[in-house]
């Protein structure tokens, strides 16, 4: 059966617990939780896959019993990522594409992410998130929202998370395995700020630990991002 669109599963594999939650979209950012599951980890230490056969296993046991409890069919999910494998970079770019126009368009802000994805890239290394934080245009920098401005030269500010391939391949192999498609990877303190963290919090500066069985995440945000 092809899933509902508007249905979605996300999955944090973690090292004592596989957690499983299926939402439906309201509308926004507005979602309603249909049910979740919670199935005591294995094959797994400090948040890297150390035995595929058996973390596929227990990925299968949770989503199958949240797609039970939703009664939904559920091919694809969000899967978290954490790990010392894990690294981070602030990176300057300069965007030559962006200033051809001579105006930022919709489509410029899209491709940025992808675009300085694409210049991280390093040998044995998969870039998880390319998250914008300022932009500098004709050396004018502190733009958060350069849309629709016209310039002559684009520099961008990108946070730049990063994971090991061969953890991040047997992660998909083992999610793979247990019948669910991986529509994204997202860093799992990335996952939990976007989840618990109010606008006016980030802002203002906050910083969220998010403490698991294995491992201690932290994200820090300032000025929004």
């Amino acid at each position: 059966m092809i899933q509902d669109p508007n249905i979605i599963m996300a999955i944090d594999v973690g090292t004592s617990k596989v957690c499983t939650i299926i939402a439906r979209r309201e509308g926004g950012r507005r979602f309603s939780v249909l049910s979740h599951s919670v199935v005591p980890s294995q094959g797994l230490q400090k948040g890297i896959v150390t035995d595929i056969s058996a973390t596929q296993s227990v990925i299968r046991e949770s989503a199958t019993q949240a797609a039970r409890q939703a009664r939904a069919t559920v091919n694809e999910a969000y899967v978290g990522v954490t790990g010392s494998h894990v690294n981070f970079e602030n990176r300057l770019d300069k965007l030559d594409w962006a200033a051809k126009r001579g105006v930022i368009t919709p489509a410029d802000i899209r491709r940025v992410p992808t675009s300085v994805a694409a210049a991280s890239a390093e040998p044995g290394r998969k870039v998880l998130h390319a998250l914008p934080r300022n932009y500098i245009l004709d050396g004018q920098s502190g733009i958060r929202n350069p849309l629709g401005m016209h310039t002559s030269q684009v520099k961008v500010e990108t946070h730049v998370v990063t994971a090991a391939a061969m953890f991040i391949d047997k992660l998909n192999q083992a999610v793979r395995q247990a019948g669910v498609s991986v529509r994204e990877l997202v860093l799992e303190p990335i996952a939990s700020a976007e989840a618990v963290l109010t606008v006016e919090e980030r802002e203002s500066g906050v910083a969220l630990v998010d403490i698991g069985g294995g491992t201690t995440d932290m994200v820090v945000y300032r000025q929004g991002t």
